[in-house]
Order: structure tokens, then C-alpha cells, then sequence
């Protein structure tokens, strides 16, 4: 068949392709060094560093999709991982970014059993301790992180503490991020 013969056809399959260019996804420059690296504690340090906090997820386990919200610039990243490992950093729709509709069903006890104690869990800075607490909180609760405020950081005891609280509902609810004397993440704990 002769595209000069249908030029209809033609114009369609050129919409097409020109549709298909279009909807490609726009990569992320400041997020290029993360690309096929896991998802793990010293990851969502650098992201945090980067400015930016996790606001929502698709889908559970180590095949799934994460949304995080840059505080700096407003780009919503959208992380595709599979088996843990960060396949895709792409732009998405900000409203991904400020999804409320977020479940995290994986028992948040299992979460923070492996990091508390483990050399594995992520040292922070002080100086970040907040701000790493206020995303945990967001991807925590299944709400955004501009519902969330936290108090300048604390220590006791040889620990840090951070208290927030976000609105849920209508509800305020509140929160407490601990972190050990060397800067390693710990819990965080809903407290209402």
C-alpha cells in the first residue's frame, strides 16, 4: 500500500509517531547518578540532599513506582524499580506528587526492625535531621509533604529527636523520628 495513495493514512501513522515522541518521558539530570542503583537507606539520603522528599507510591515490594517531590524546583520524579534497583527516573505529573490516595501496607514495625541498630540504616547529618524526618513522616502517613511540620531537632539521652505532626482528615495527628547519637535513622513513631 502507497502512503501517496491514503493520504489520510499517512497523516494518521505521521500523528502517530509524532504522539508516541511526545509522550516520552523526560529524564531527571540531577537524578542521573542514581539510575540503576537500589532504592535503599544511603539512595533516600541523596535524594533528600537533592531537596527532594518521597510523596506517594504504585504498587508494593521491590517492583514498584515512587513519586518524590523536589521542595526546590516542584519536579515530581517518578523512580520505576524493579527487584529494588531504580530502573527509570522520569518526570511525571505533579499531582502524582500530591497524591493523598497513598497506602502503605507493608507493616511499618518490619520497616524500621531492620534499621534500628543496623549498619545499614542511613546516617544523616544534623543539620538534615528534620527535613529527612518530615519525608519519612510523608511516605509514612500516605500524605504529602507540604502537610508536614516538624519542631527544630532535639537530643536527649544521647539521642535525637524530631516531633512533627501533619493533618490528616481534618485530624492532626502527630509523630516522633529518633535517631542514634552517631546519626543513624532509627524509628519513626505516630504518636496520636
Amino acid at each position: 500500500m502507497n502512503m501517496k495513495q491514503h493520504p489520510f493514512l499517512g497523516t494518521l501513522l505521521g500523528l502517530g509517531v509524532f504522539c508516541a515522541g511526545a509522550a516520552q518521558a523526560r529524564p531527571i539530570d540531577e537524578l542521573d547518578t542514581l539510575h540503576r542503583t537500589a532504592l535503599n537507606h544511603e539512595t533516600k539520603q541523596q535524594l533528600h540532599q537533592l531537596g527532594y522528599e518521597r510523596a506517594s507510591r504504585d504498587g508494593h515490594g521491590s517492583n514498584r513506582t515512587e513519586y518524590w517531590l523536589s521542595h526546590r524546583n516542584g519536579t515530581c520524579a517518578a523512580l520505576e524499580l524493579h527487584d529494588g534497583i531504580i530502573k527509570t527516573i522520569t518526570r511525571a505529573k505533579s499531582r502524582r506528587c500530591e497524591s493523598e490516595s497513598y497506602q502503605d501496607h507493608e507493616p511499618y514495625e518490619a520497616r524500621t526492625s531492620h534499621a534500628e541498630g543496623s549498619h545499614d540504616a542511613a546516617v544523616v547529618a544534623k543539620n538534615q535531621m528534620t527535613r529527612y524526618c518530615a519525608g519519612e513522616a510523608a511516605g509514612r502517613f500516605s500524605t504529602s509533604p507540604r502537610s508536614v511540620s516538624t519542631l527544630p531537632l532535639e537530643q536527649s539521652h544521647g539521642k535525637y529527636f524530631v516531633y512533627g505532626q501533619y493533618e490528616s482528615r481534618g485530624n492532626i495527628k502527630t509523630f516522633t523520628c529518633t535517631f542514634s547519637q552517631e546519626g543513624r535513622f532509627v524509628a519513626l513513631v505516630g504518636t496520636s
